[in-house]
This record gives C-alpha cells, sequence and structure tokens, in this order.
C-alpha cells in the first residue's frame, strides 16, 4: 500500500494532475484516466521506451553497477568517504522538511537524514536498487518514501520539496535544462537545491576519460560523441552519457531554471581522481581552477 503523505504529493506526469489508489498496486489519474503501477509500495512512473539514446545507455549501465550489490557494505564506505563532504552544504535541514534525492540509486543520503527525523524522498529509474534500499529501511526501522521516475519529469507537485540533492547526477543527460527546470518547479519558495557535477577543466578533459566524461563545449562535444559512442561503443563510459560543464553555462544554467541565488564552487569530496594520482605532496594542485574536477551548486528559489 502506498504512503498517503507521499500520494497527497504525487501527480501524473502525463498531465500534472492529481492521482487516487484504486488498489494497493494501481494508481489512476483522475483527468487523463492513465494508470501506474505500485510494486512494494513504489509507485513506478518510469518508462524506458521513452528515453532518449543518452539516459537509455545511463540506465543500461546503472543496472549493471547494481548487479550484486551489498547495500550495507557500501553504506559504511559513503558514510565516511562521501557523507561528511555533502553534510558541509546541505546542513542543517529544519525537522519537518522534505527532502528530495534525485538520481538516489542506494538512497544512502535519505537513509542519512532519515535517521535524523527528515522526511525523506527517494527518486531513481531503476526499481530493484530501489526495492533493496526500501527493505533496509525497513530493517532498520527508518522512514522513506520511493519513487521511480525520470528527473526530467517529476510526478510531484510543484512547490512541495523544501530541500533537494543529487550527487552526480544531472551530468547523465545531453540536455540538463529539462532536469533542473523540473527540480525548481517542484522546489518551494525559499527551498534549495545542491547539486554536484563535472566541471570542465584540464582534469575532466584528459584524465577523466576513464569514464567517457564529454566536454559541453561546441565542436569538442561532437568529437568526444563520436570517439566514447561510436567509435568506443561507450566502452569507458562506466557510469553511462556524462558531461562536464563550464562555471559560467552551470550558474546561467540553474538561474534560468527559476532559481534566483546561485552558488558555485570546487567540490571537495576528499577522493579526487588528481588526489589519488599525485598523493598527497601536490594536494594543493586540485584546488586551482584548471585542475578541478566535481563542482558543487548550491542554489535557492
Amino acid at each position: 500500500m502506498i504512503d498517503k503523505n507521499l500520494l497527497s504529493i504525487l501527480i501524473c506526469p502525463t498531465c500534472r494532475e492529481n492521482l487516487e489508489a484504486i488498489s494497493p498496486y494501481i494508481l489512476n489519474c483522475k483527468k487523463c484516466k492513465k494508470q501506474y503501477r505500485v510494486v512494494d509500495g513504489i509507485p513506478i512512473f518510469f518508462d524506458q521506451n521513452s528515453l532518449g539514446d543518452d539516459l537509455a545507455l545511463a540506465h543500461e549501465k546503472w543496472e549493471v553497477f547494481y548487479h550484486n550489490f551489498d547495500w550495507e557494505k557500501e553504506l559504511k564506505a559513503y558514510n565516511q568517504n562521501n557523507l561528511p563532504y555533502i553534510f558541509k552544504h546541505v546542513e542543517p535541514i529544519r525537522s519537518g522538511s522534505k527532502f528530495m534525492e534525485i538520481g538516489s540509486g542506494a538512497s544512502f543520503l535519505c537513509f542519512a537524514l532519515a535517521s535524523r527525523g527528515i522526511e525523506v524522498i527517494a527518486i531513481d529509474f531503476d526499481i530493484a536498487i530501489l526495492q533493496t534500499a526500501k527493505k533496509y529501511f525497513e530493517k532498520y526501522k527508518v522512514k522513506g518514501h520511493f519513487i521511480c521516475a525520470n528527473v526530467q519529469n517529476l510526478p510531484l507537485a510543484t512547490n512541495t520539496i523544501d530541500v533537494s540533492a543529487g550527487i552526480g547526477v544531472i551530468e547523465h543527460t545531453n540536455d540538463i535544462t529539462l532536469s533542473l527546470k523540473e527540480i525548481a518547479r517542484v522546489t518551494r519558495q525559499g527551498g534549495f537545491t545542491f547539486q554536484t557535477v563535472p566541471v570542465f577543466s584540464l582534469t575532466t578533459l584528459i584524465l577523466n576519460q576513464r569514464y567517457g566524461t564529454i566536454p559541453h563545449i561546441p565542436v569538442l562535444k561532437d568529437i568526444f560523441i563520436l570517439f566514447h559512442i561510436k567509435f568506443l561503443k561507450a566502452h569507458h563510459m562506466a557510469y553511462g552519457y556524462e558531461e562536464s560543464f563550464t562555471r559560467g553555462f552551470l550558474k546561467h544554467s540553474f538561474e534560468d531554471a527559476g532559481f534566483t541565488s546561485v552558488t558555485l564552487g570546487f567540490f571537495d569530496y576528499g577522493q579526487s581522481i588528481m588526489r589519488k594520482v599525485f598523493g598527497k605532496i601536490l594536494r594543493p594542485l586540485i584546488r586551482l581552477r584548471p585542475f578541478w574536477d566535481i563542482v558543487f551548486i548550491k542554489a535557492y528559489k
């Protein structure tokens, strides 16, 4: 049975009207009459057949990545290697806030916040990993909502989310504007989103080619797509289609989407590729603009 609190903010992604539960397994749109399945309490709005080549590739790669995924083992690593750096930017979140994690996957960030009493909504296009996450939430008696959906067409009512985050998510499409407009639409006035994204630099241009990172730069983008997708058949694209962006492009994109205050800076997440390659001796190097690999964006509506 789908949670009533979640149902109250769900909408049909086709016509943006309210939904009703006509059984524990079916949601029905009151206007267009389209129906959506509910599996293990998780509403499914994701339609793989509607994806473009970019998101289809990402979906394919992440399905492979999550095969035989050890949730509890990976949670410990995430809490040590990722969470402290994320919490520097997203905390504090007031009690009673609604938090949305896009591309949540194993939903570790949601798990950490839900453990502190925050109402969390985990959104991903892989139903299997959401089912795994939900199982462990229930095992540890942590509450959370789970939705299988495409971030470019969120099934959430407008102005309902206080805080959202996407850790390395919005770059997995060749048009981030659709994702940003949807994130802005569901964000309440005064709310904010926190995103981490690859930035165009010497690091992403050279070293990050092991992930097939494509620079969002005219001409260069076409060349790298030809090389990684047409020639190498996405062999090196471990996480699917991925782009890197200039800081100016990112700032303008968030503003154009509807965010009024946008802060952007170097995201020192403790495991930069530059640090792995060069060690602590050249640690200051990764803080120089030409060598950044990831930036954070904190944007208020």
